[in-house]
């Protein structure tokens, strides 16, 4: 899904208060409902800002899970 003008300007805000608690380059992880994230900016731009700071982001089944770290990581089981 393509980022509308509907979600440009509201979504953008949305994402920097997602994104807020990781400037400082402190390494953690988001998790936010793929619902809400439809609702507010779109997958797309949700990727865009994800893969801009080189961190990871995960789907499942509800939710959309951001490791905010550049560093490489294994799934375990």
């Amino acid at each position: 899904m393509q980022a509308t003008l509907s979600h440009t300007t509201t979504g953008q805000n949305w994402l920097d208060q997602v994104f807020s608690s990781f400037k400082s380059g402190e390494a953690g992880a988001v998790r936010r409902r793929i619902q809400d994230v439809e609702a507010e900016c779109g997958r797309a731009a949700l990727e865009l800002a994800v893969r801009k700071r080189g961190w990871h982001l995960i789907e499942t089944d509800r939710d959309y899970i951001i490791l905010c770290t550049t560093s490489p990581f294994r799934i375990i089981c």
